[in-house]
Order: structure tokens, then sequence, then C-alpha cells
């Protein structure tokens, strides 16, 4: 059965990608369950994707909108919005000078004794939610450009 799903995902290139992705993340993942529990591996994949993903991914949508205006065919710009893989890529990267941006904020205001996981996290989910709702509002500005 799983061969012929992967026939007939061979003539779409991008799915047949995403969908083998898929499966070696959910064994990943069902591997790490095994080894240090369920728990502890939802919290390791939920605390990887707040720390090394969303920051850069909600980044790339303020510096980076999916449709500004300036994307038509008529007019001649040089601009684009970024595919799937670029906006990945990008929010990767931003996202692990973000959480180094956070340490060295945190370290030169606190204190080396008094930088904690607890503190880092906190600042954290706190950046992500200012990230999400600058985001957010910058996706509704450019809707009403549009």
């Amino acid at each position: 059965m799983l061969f012929r799903i992967l026939n007939h995902l061979s003539t779409h290139k991008q799915i047949r990608s995403w969908f083998i992705f898929a499966i070696i993340t959910i064994v990943v993942i069902a591997i790490g369950a095994l080894k240090i529990g369920v728990v502890r591996s939802f919290n390791l994949v939920v605390g990887s994707l707040f720390i090394l993903f969303f920051p850069g991914w909600f980044l790339s949508f303020i510096t980076f909108p999916m449709s500004d205006g300036l994307n038509d065919e008529s007019e001649l710009s040089s601009r684009r919005a970024l595919d799937i893989i670029e906006r990945c890529t990008l929010a990767v990267a931003l996202s692990i000078i973000i959480s180094s941006i956070i340490v060295f904020v945190l370290y030169n205001f606190l204190g080396s004794s008094k930088l904690t996981p607890i503190n880092f996290i906190v600042a954290a989910v706190f950046l992500n939610s200012i990230l999400f709702a600058v985001a957010t509002l910058r996706k509704k500005r450019v809707k009403l450009c549009v």
C-alpha cells in the first residue's frame, strides 16, 4: 500500500518530498518517544519549534510579506514573495540569531547567576507573542493595501 501511495505521488515532486519528510519526522519522534517518554519528547518538539523556528517564521512574515501589492505581473518589479523552502530556511537562521540575542540581553541585564532556563523561556514566549502580533497586524495592513 505504501508503494502504491509513493507511486501515485511520484508525479508530484513537492508533495512526495513533503510526504517523505513527514514520514521521517514521525519515525524520529516515535523513536524518541520510546527512548525518553512521550511527554518529554512532546516537550522537546514543541520547545524546539518555539526556540528554533517560530521567532524567525514571524520575523520573515514581517520583513517579507506574502503579497504586498508590488508583485503584479503588470508592474516591472524585482520584488517577489518567498517560497516555502526559502521562508523555512530564513526562519531557522533568524531564530538562531534571535535566540542568541535573547541570551545576550538576559546575560547583560540579569547577570550570569540569574540566567536560568525559566527566564529564557519567559523572554522567548514574550518575544514570540510580540512578533506574532506584529506579523498579524502587518498581514492585515498588506491585505488592506492590495
